[in-house]
């Protein structure tokens, strides 16, 4: 079951332990426990970015983004219509600073009504970071990118049990 090119296999045990300790977020216990992860390697010293994207529909709205190597930042924009892409620039809602060994969680609004990116160049901190104290920095700083940065997204695929 799935989207199309997506085949269900056993995650490895440190993904099913990462998964569990995810979903252990939700006290509550009333959404489901991640079942898929993605790896992402990014080499900033050859110019890598992630351009503007939704994760959609085959995932539950819930994604964890665990960041190791070099510092980034991710930038939330409101989701355009279709119409208005290469009409309209996108407003920046908000950003978040991905400090390696740092997990980022994002749902509702932030998955459904955003798209996420980071940019193709270094990394000034703006007014609109919503983690300035967590990620012990202040708004005009420069986040170097130096090196490689993986990422380790893991989220529900609908179906994929």
């Amino acid at each position: 079951a799935g989207e199309v090119g997506f085949v269900p296999e056993p995650l490895p045990r440190w993904a099913r332990d990462a998964c569990a300790a995810a979903a252990t977020s939700d006290p509550a216990n009333t959404r489901p426990v991640p079942n898929h992860v993605l790896v992402n390697a990014y080499d900033f010293s050859k110019a890598s970015y992630v351009l503007p994207h939704t994760d959609g529909p085959a995932y539950d709205d819930r994604t964890f983004t665990l960041s190791c190597g070099a510092d980034a930042v991710v930038v939330f924009r409101e989701r355009l219509k279709t119409s208005e892409v290469g009409v309209l620039v996108a407003a920046a809602r908000c950003e978040v600073l991905l400090r390696r060994r740092s997990l980022l969680a994002f749902s509702r609004v932030a998955y459904a009504e955003c798209t996420h990116e980071i940019g193709s160049a270094p990394d000034v901190v703006g007014a609109i970071c919503a983690n300035l104290d967590a990620a012990n920095c202040r708004v005009g700083d420069y986040v170097g990118r130096a090196g490689e940065r993986v990422s380790f997204t893991l989220r529900y695929a609908c179906g994929g049990e």
